[in-house]
């Protein structure tokens, strides 16, 4: 295992494999195209979250590439396949510091 700051990127790793868990079995597909629509709904969720979280943010915390991601709706909007709109809200509501098992103190 890691020590130092190299540690501090498996805990990333780690955290970020539990929040893709949790997201893959939170978000249902819809109709016959089920995982083209389930993996373009999170996508789509996804872009849209960060470009909300990061405008919260102060400048000095924003996370610079967020700008760029931001075309890319646009983009995957010609994949023609149904999508679950509920997605955001779904990984809102179930991608959380508890799920986690993340312990946040201030």
């Amino acid at each position: 295992m890691a020590t130092g700051r190299a540690s501090l990127g498996w805990q990333y790793i780690e955290r970020a494999e539990a929040a893709y868990k949790v997201i893959d079995e939170s978000v249902e597909g819809i109709g016959e195209h089920e995982k083209v629509s389930k993996y373009l709904s999170i996508s789509l969720a996804l872009l849209e979250l960060i470009g909300e979280y990061n405008d919260m943010l102060s400048f000095r915390f924003r996370f610079d590439a967020a700008d760029k991601l931001r075309c890319l709706p646009a983009r995957l909007a010609a994949i023609k396949a149904p999508i679950n709109t509920m997605t955001k809200t779904i990984i809102k509501n179930n991608v959380t510091a508890n799920n986690l098992n993340i312990k946040i103190t201030k």
